[in-house]
């Protein structure tokens, strides 16, 4: 049991390592992003948005509320959400189909980065 333990350690501390060494956190080649324009009423409430000039949805959120909205545990683990993780498979054993996933903000860069880069 140690030496699967161990293993299992090895294996993610090499993996966390490698992606470490080859996701490229350059900024300078960040693209432009063109914002849709975004009306808010009086109480701040979003009112209209219309396309960005790429003809996209585009709407700035803050972070904040954007990391609870994806992940609300994202500043209590280390890119893998055990409980969310345990979570999805309970779910979906029990209920005999994919009812939810355990994805984190960090593996959704991970999935980004290895399918559009």
């Amino acid at each position: 049991m140690k030496k699967f333990l161990l293993l299992v350690i090895i294996a993610l501390i090499s993996s966390f390592a490698l992606l470490w060494v080859n996701i490229d956190v350059n900024p300078e080649r960040v693209t432009t992003i063109f914002a849709s324009s975004a009306f808010y009423d009086v109480n701040d409430k979003l009112f209209h948005v219309r396309l960005s000039p790429a003809s996209e949805w585009q709407i700035t959120i803050p972070l904040n509320e954007m990391v609870n909205a994806e992940d609300g545990r994202f500043y209590n683990h280390m890119g893998i959400d055990i409980l969310a993780l345990l979570r999805a498979i309970y779910q979906d054993i029990t209920r005999a189909h994919i009812v939810s996933g355990a994805s984190t903000i960090t593996s959704q860069v991970i999935r980004h980065k290895a399918c559009y880069f």
